[in-house]
């Protein structure tokens, strides 16, 4: 029998999904990523009152962006937490190959999934899923939403999340390519189909030093760097 928690807070849309013993899914949503420090604790605890609360996890897994810096931080937080106090083993799996996975055709292929990053640019990464399992193809990273039609080349799939989807010079609608633009936003439940396929999801061995992939540094690190003339040192390293 198995218990597992899915924290999906890389995006403005948060989830929080239980899936019980019985393989059965149930999901909320937090709309607003203000509300994601404050919603997403209570959440978990209302999804798993039924089953015996945290006590009877046997996992927790979270969203490893890329994404929102404080949003990604916040499941991180709760991971964490939930580790150090109970020893819950904790799982991560890339926000965008949960959106390729989610979306991919029945028959496999190659997947583009793209989304918000600001600054006209996008987060994007392409996957082939097969039913064998996942493969990264493109790693995840910070692209001008300009590179995404040359990037969409050969995929079966791209599933956008941007503000203004159309426009981007993204193949259009049609064999081989398919468009999925109104429903691609992040899922905590679809976040979980990433236990059942092989490459999807990955355990993490040391809790307390590992970062979520933000994806590109903040504004305020940024700053330190440019100042500093140097990296910003780990948190969990001396120096400074």
């Amino acid at each position: 029998m198995s218990l597992w928690l899915a924290l999906e807070t890389s995006a403005d849309l948060a989830g929080i999904a239980v899936r019980g013993p019985d393989g059965v899914v149930q999901e909320a949503r937090i709309a607003g990523a203000r509300r994601h420090a404050s919603a997403t604790i209570p959440a978990a605890i209302e999804l798993l009152a039924p089953f015996g609360g945290v006590a009877a996890l046997t996992g927790v897994l979270i969203a490893d962006g890329p994404g929102s810096f404080t949003g990604l931080r916040v499941a991180a937080a709760v991971a964490k937490a939930l580790h150090a106090s109970r020893a819950v083993p904790v799982w991560a799996g890339s926000a965008l190959a949960a959106r390729a996975v989610r979306h991919a055709p029945p028959e496999g292929g190659q997947v583009l999934v793209a989304v918000n990053a600001l600054r006209n640019e996008a987060y994007a990464a392409v996957f082939r899923v097969e039913a064998t399992g996942l493969q990264v193809m493109f790693e995840a990273r910070t692209v001008p939403v300009g590179a995404l039609a040359a990037m969409a080349t050969g995929c079966a799939v791209v599933v956008l999340d941007l503000p203004s989807p159309d426009g981007l010079g993204v193949p259009e609608e049609g064999h081989p390519v398919r468009i999925v633009a109104p429903d691609a936003a992040p899922s905590a439940a679809g976040l979980l189909t990433l236990l059942d396929v092989a490459g999807g999801a990955t355990e993490i061995t040391d809790v307390a030093a590992w970062s979520p992939v933000y994806g590109r540094p903040v504004e305020a690190q940024i700053r330190w760097e440019e100042t500093h003339g140097r990296p910003l040192p780990h948190p969990l390293r001396t120096g400074g």
